[in-house]
């Protein structure tokens, strides 16, 4: 994604978005993932 970062919006991650979004949630590295339309995007929770 090319979008500017804010760091004072927090992060909602409700049932339905992460249904939609294909999100992928792995504790153990503290990341998520994000795929649409093909595109793929990771956050590493333990960096926050």
């Amino acid at each position: 994604m090319d979008i500017e970062e804010d760091e004072e919006a927090p992060i909602l991650l409700g049932r339905p978005f992460l249904t939609t979004g294909k999100a992928l949630i792995d504790m153990e590295t503290g990341e998520i993932k994000f795929r649409v339309d093909g595109k793929e995007v990771t956050f590493n929770l333990n960096n926050m």
